[in-house]
């Protein structure tokens, strides 16, 4: 009897090493990458933004601005914009999801990159797409479940994502900054017909360098960005957007965390 016991443990065990060996790995999706994170920074975007005038200096293609000199400001606060592009949403039933905005400095001191801010849920704003209005209104947010926040489309506004506050800054650390965050679109109501192609709706991703952690934006005197990158198409599969201040070789021989 004995003997029969062991003979059945014996083989439920090899049964069990072989089901784990032959089942397949879990495969893990990777979003961002470090290609992907200097192709942000280069080239033009992938359709001109519309609202943005010609003057600006990013209207074709992302550009570092402040870089990694704050000069006199304290503060820094991560973003996104979403615009449409040329022929504009025509779309009735999207919305955009947003999750996992993030930034990032380079110490100078330790050549690490250390987290300054983020959210797994960011918060944001509409403002207008007429660049020379000024003002904001509060944006269409709702929580999606499992993942971010989504936002609904609202016309003749582009929709600021943010995290929901700024965060202290030493600009003595400053050797690099990188802001990364996933958007993708999705249905505002499942039961109504699917029209997410014809959205139209690029993002960047950028940060803004602010005076201090309250201070409110007057012309640029008490804010101003740190770069911009590339506006890309927002689609219906998750894609990573994102920004940073430093030469293709600087951040290929040191990259930041790519979750």
């Amino acid at each position: 009897m004995k003997k029969q016991i062991l003979l059945i443990a014996t083989i439920a065990a090899l049964f069990s090493c072989s089901k784990s060996d032959d089942a397949p790995p879990t495969p893990t999706v990777v979003l961002n990458n470090i290609d992907l994170v200097v192709s942000d920074m280069q080239g033009s975007h992938e359709s001109p933004p519309l609202g943005v005038p010609d003057t600006y200096t990013w209207q074709l293609g992302p550009r570092i601005g402040m870089g990694n000199d704050p000069k006199t400001f304290r503060a820094m606060l991560p973003w996104g914009q979403i615009f449409e592009t040329a022929p504009g949403n025509t779309s009735a039933n999207a919305r955009v999801e947003v999750r996992s905005i993030h930034a990032y400095y380079l110490n100078k001191k330790t050549n690490k990159w250390v987290s300054w801010i983020g959210a797994q849920k960011p918060s944001g704003v509409y403002t207008n797409q007429d660049l020379t209005k000024k003002g904001s209104l509060p944006a269409d947010i709702k929580d999606v479940p499992g993942g971010g926040v989504s936002f609904g489309l609202k016309d003749s506004f582009n929709i600021y994502v943010l995290t929901p506050a700024r965060v202290s800054i030493n600009p003595a650390d400053i050797g690099g900054v990188f802001v990364t965050m996933q958007t993708r679109l999705i249905l505002a109501d499942a039961t109504k017909p699917d029209d997410l192609d014809s959205t139209n709706l690029m993002m960047s991703a950028g940060g803004d360098y602010w005076l201090d952690l309250t201070a409110s934006g007057d012309n640029f005197t008490n804010n101003g960005d740190i770069a911009i990158g590339k506006f890309k198409r927002i689609t219906r599969d998750w894609k990573c957007f994102n920004m940073h201040t430093l030469t293709p070789e600087q951040i290929r021989a040191n990259p930041p965390p790519l979750e």
